[in-house]
């Protein structure tokens, strides 16, 4: 168990405001603060198996305005479950939750982004091939095809497949 609490306060903080053209420009605070709790849990069940939890709790204010900043959830969380299976195969489920959140620095407005919680799964099998290791693996993303913003008015991926294959040298 590992747990830390934080604060970072920024002079001149670059910040991106959505215009009436719906481009985001960079903007300037003259000062903000982040702080909050961080809290991380390990589990080793086996030695084949594990989970992990991490979670945020975080305030946020544009000193100027008094307002949260935007992009700045009040809660995250992460929870990733890991298996490897006797062939050195391992699998990975990461279930991803993000409070909702301000989307403009004029908190004022209430414009917020939804809160949501997307799943990915990876699949990964190292091998050897000519004493290079490498890794063949197979991600997928937003297993089930939420919808949801990072940046409002842009929807984010839905489902994602990728694979490949790493090779160290």
């Amino acid at each position: 168990v590992n747990t830390a609490l934080f604060r970072t306060d920024t002079k001149d903080l670059i910040i991106y405001q959505r215009s009436a053209d719906l481009i985001y420009r960079p903007v300037n605070i003259s000062r903000a603060y982040k702080q909050g709790l961080e809290f991380l849990l390990k589990l080793n069940w086996t030695s084949y198996m594990s989970l992990d939890l991490n979670y945020i709790y975080q305030h946020t204010k544009n000193k100027e305005t008094g307002n949260e900043l935007a992009y700045s959830p009040e809660h995250s969380a992460k929870l990733t479950g890991k298996w490897e299976l006797p062939a050195k195969t391992r699998i990975e489920t990461i279930v991803k939750y993000v409070s909702n959140q301000y989307s403009s620095p004029d908190t004022a407005r209430k414009e917020k982004i939804d809160a949501h919680c997307v799943v990915n799964v990876k699949i990964i099998q190292p091998m050897i091939i000519e004493s290079f290791p490498i890794e063949i693996f197979v991600h997928v993303h937003n297993l089930f095809d939420t919808n949801f913003e990072s940046h409002a008015g842009y929807p984010d991926d839905g489902f994602k497949f990728l694979s490949g294959m790493s090779i160290n040298f």
